[in-house]
């Protein structure tokens, strides 16, 4: 709000007009500094190992799942894994899926152990597949998926 007082004239609140062009232009260069630098392939992985709060293994199994919020009703689809942690796991699909979508997934372990857990698509990779985070997992299948990992460091 402005105030007109005695010690300020109304010709120091004059709006400035200034050119659009030149606005917008400042508005990219100052966008553009704020942006993250770009970094090489190995960085960009190493900052994205840092960021993830689980440990990732390659895994080659079929996973079904089955949305619980769906309003066609339940549906159970099988797809294959990419790769899986204590947290979570990365379906192949080109389904549509929206992220905070809720399933029911299941699958085997290569040991032969089934797991089922309630999980969530926390994130989408248009074309590619779904990042799926467990939200209720079994004590016993936490410690087999655990394992499953650690074997493959230990013969890696």
């Amino acid at each position: 709000m402005l105030v007109h007082t005695s010690s300020v004239s109304l010709q120091d609140h004059t709006p400035k007009f200034i050119d659009r062009g030149k606005f917008l232009a400042r508005k990219v260069q100052t966008a553009v500094k704020r942006a993250p630098k770009k970094t090489s392939g190995a960085s960009e992985k190493a900052a994205a190992s840092e960021r993830r709060r689980f440990e990732r293994a390659p895994i080659q199994a079929q996973v079904e799942y089955e949305l619980t919020n769906s309003s066609s009703g339940p549906s159970r689809v099988r797809r294959h894994m990419a790769n899986i942690s204590t947290g979570g796991l990365f379906i192949t699909t080109e389904e549509r899926l929206r992220a905070g979508t809720r399933m029911v997934v299941r699958f085997e372990l290569p040991n032969k152990h089934r797991v089922i857990a309630v999980s969530r698509v926390s994130y989408i990779r248009e074309g590619v597949g779904v990042g799926v985070e467990f939200l209720n997992l079994d004590t016993d299948d936490f410690e087999e998926i655990h394992s499953y990992i650690a074997s493959l460091k230990e013969s890696a």
